[in-house]
């Protein structure tokens, strides 16, 4: 296994610990539930393109706040302008309310001259004796995220952030908020730019809307598509996010992974545009197939009926997964090979997404199985399920570990130097395992999976989303300051920290500045790693690639690799 004494560098290898073994099939897999017809997907609680004749149109309408800003209809958008030069807000209501958890989303396109200003998204707005309460989340055009809360008239900022998204004069963006319990977050693109818990007093029911906040007058902002829905009963918790079935099985093919304790052994994994399964096996004989199906070729109903007729018996799930979709449950005593096998099937119909997962373990036929379930199945089934459902922006991803305020400083200062999901999908070359160009496709996608800081570093972990059979899996790209990363003052301290025995030295084609090295290592997978030191700091970008059997490092270290890793550092080295 990979180790480094860098705390920081966890992240980077934090998938190098899984054994590559294959398990053998312990068991012959059951037929699949047939999956075959288009679902329909469950309709937004309110919906407006503002392309009726007048405002008077919209929806149930909207209530405007009285001010000196204007509100009005142009080209099938709402136009907020704020003409003051003092602080000013305006912000515009939908004309009902919501109870419980809803997402809030619009298009956003802002003109603002030159001119700083929030555009954001509201919820849980309610008047009562003349005293307004609400929860609105903001952005700016440099990134800045805010969180503020207004109760009986009582305002205050619950939380900010520095984002890497940056937001250009005539560019349209995609906001969305999540209202959800005492958790509020707010995304551009798919991107989290902050998310909140408010520990206070916090009310469930309210309208939503849109609003603009600035200090200089000028701000013009266009929003469009404007949607409220509700996580429970509503498409996704990512509105543009389409899912690619292929990465939104568990885990990752060729890795062994624990499930609910216990370690499993991947076995095998097939997959198309529209669906895709992994399977993996345990010790004792237990057998379990995750997959994951697009609408068009997606059949809830229809497979649940197809294992009824097998002799399939309904069970009670112990989880309804945040009702974000309908949940089935069905189980049946089986015989393999003359071994008595409890089979249990429990399926996700999401937005026309249908999620499933098949375990089977050993067990007498006398054993209740809804017994079995709650005690020996139901732990695996909800952590696979659930992970299906992060995996494919269905739900919230869970909230990321606080950043301790002493490291608050170092985050902002350093992250905005890491390159961004959209820059690295921009000169993400897509090449298939066997070296020819993606059919089509110009470029690959990356996601961002998260960032982790240390004392003096921060690194971020993109993972690959891209529709088709690609070599690389991740990318880690992190900056280390050598005047406060502990016994980290050099390019050659954080080159001895970082280099193990067996890493192998490899050659670059290009020309970087200062000094620059660059390393590949096989554990399962091939990681080709680079240091490239500038003024006093030291950027680090890491490709992880599939390889195939009799690869070695030099093999999968190609020129698309070199030119990739080139193209990561020199992004860093221009911010």
């Amino acid at each position: 296994m990979k180790t480094s004494s860098l705390a920081f560098l966890a992240l980077v290898v934090m998938f190098a610990g899984f054994a590559f073994t294959i398990g053998g099939a312990i068991s012959q897999p059951m037929p699949a539930p047939s999956f075959q017809a288009q679902a329909t997907a469950i309709p937004a609680l309110f919906e407006e393109d503002f392309s009726n004749s007048s405002p008077e149109d919209w929806g149930p309408g909207f209530y405007v706040e009285e001010s000196a800003s204007t509100v009005e209809f142009v080209d099938s958008a709402l136009r907020l302008y704020v003409p003051r030069d003092d602080y000013y807000r305006q912000q515009v209501y939908l004309g009902q309310a919501f109870e419980g958890d809803v997402i809030v989303e619009a298009d956003a396109t802002v003109n603002s001259k030159n001119i700083v200003g929030l555009m954001g998204l509201v919820c849980r707005y309610k008047m009562e004796q003349d005293e307004v309460s609400y929860y609105s989340l903001l952005v700016d055009q440099e990134g800045a995220a805010f969180l503020i809360k207004a109760e009986r008239g009582s305002v205050d900022i619950l939380g900010a952030n520095q984002s890497d998204v940056s937001i250009k004069d005539g560019e349209t963006v995609h906001l969305k908020a999540e209202c959800a319990g005492n958790q509020y977050s707010l995304y551009v693109n798919d991107n989290q730019v902050i998310s909140i818990t408010d520990d206070g007093n916090v009310w469930n029911d309210g309208s939503a809307g849109v609003a603009v906040n600035t200090f200089d007058g000028g701000l013009e902002v266009f929003f469009d598509n404007f949607r409220v829905s509700s996580p429970g009963a509503a498409a996704s918790s990512s509105y543009n996010y389409n899912p690619t079935p292929r990465w939104m099985t568990f885990g990752l093919p060729g890795w062994n992974f624990e499930i609910a304790g216990d370690m499993w052994n991947y076995e095998k994994d097939n997959w198309d545009k529209t669906q895709a399964c992994i399977s993996y096996t345990r010790a004792d004989g237990a057998w379990l197939e995750n997959c994951f199906f697009s609408p068009e070729t997606a059949n809830f109903e229809g497979g649940n009926a197809s294992m009824r007729a097998d002799g399939f018996v309904d069970l009670q799930p112990v989880t309804d997964f945040g009702k974000v979709g309908e949940v089935a449950l069905l189980a049946k005593h089986v015989t393999d090979e003359g071994t008595p096998v409890a089979a249990f099937i429990e399926a996700l119909d999401v937005n026309g997404y249908v999620l499933y997962v098949t375990l089977r373990i050993p067990a007498a036929e006398v054993a209740s199985l809804q017994s079995m379930y709650e005690e020996q199945a139901a732990a695996a089934l909800n952590q696979v399920l659930t992970e299906n459902l992060q995996k494919a922006h269905f739900v919230p991803q869970p909230t990321p570990t606080p950043i301790p305020p002493a490291q608050q400083p170092d985050y902002e200062r350093l992250s905005e130097k890491l390159i961004t999901a959209s820059e690295a999908s921009a000169v993400y070359p897509a090449v298939l395992m066997n070296g020819q160009p993606v059919p089509d496709m110009e470029h690959g996608t990356w996601e961002l999976l998260e960032d982790a800081i240390d004392d003096g570093s921060v690194c971020r972990l993109l993972v690959d989303r891209t529709n088709a059979d690609v070599p690389w899996w991740g990318l880690t790209n992190c900056i280390i300051d050598l005047t406060t990363a502990p016994g980290l003052n050099s390019f050659d301290a954080a080159l001895s920290q970082l280099v193990q025995p067996g890493d192998i030295l490899l050659t670059s084609s290009h020309t970087y500045p200062g000094q620059f090295a660059i390393y590949g290592f096989e554990d399962g997978h091939t990681f080709v790693y680079a240091l490239l030191e500038d003024d006093h700091y030291v950027y680090y970008a890491m490709v992880e690639s599939r390889t195939i059997s009799g690869q070695t490092v030099n093999d999968v270290f190609t020129q698309e690799m070199d030119d990739f890793i080139y193209d990561v550092l020199s992004i860093n080295l221009n911010k």
